[in-house]
């Protein structure tokens, strides 16, 4: 008797992580950084001008830190439409900056055991109070 393989099924396209959005907040920050906006009118004019028209793939982010940096990296990754381009990603982020807490908890939502998840949690809280120091 011949067993049937099962046919693989490729990689679905899902949607794209909700935390793909904190790349504009970070854009806008930078942006914004450094400026003395007189008012709420002169703010919102300034945003108008760098932001109106923009998608977010085209705000060019200007990491100055290797963890800005490998944070950029995760907005690429949850952007990402498969999981191995996202799990790739997240472990090229990590190369980059070993509190990049982002990457951690991604990797961990991709594990296929919570016996392999739960380390990775840790991991990331671990990076977060790195990176924001304990009073956070």
């Amino acid at each position: 008797m011949v067993k049937k393989k099962k046919p693989t099924q490729p990689e679905q396209p899902s949607m794209v992580d909700r935390r793909a959005n904190e790349k504009v907040h970070t854009y806008v920050d930078q942006i914004t950084r450094g400026q003395n906006f007189s008012s709420l009118d002169e703010l919102n004019a300034f945003l108008g001008k760098q932001i109106a028209g923009k998608r977010v793939d085209e705000m060019e982010l200007a990491p100055t830190t290797a963890l800005e940096a490998a944070q950029q990296k995760m907005y690429e990754a949850f952007e990402a439409r498969s999981k191995t381009r996202r799990v790739e990603l997240a472990k090229e982020a990590l190369k980059i900056c070993a509190d990049c807490a982002d990457a951690y908890v991604l990797l961990a939502e991709e594990a296929k055991e919570a016996k392999t998840a739960l380390p990775l949690y840790q991991k990331g809280i671990e990076a977060g109070r790195r990176a924001l120091g304990e009073d956070q």
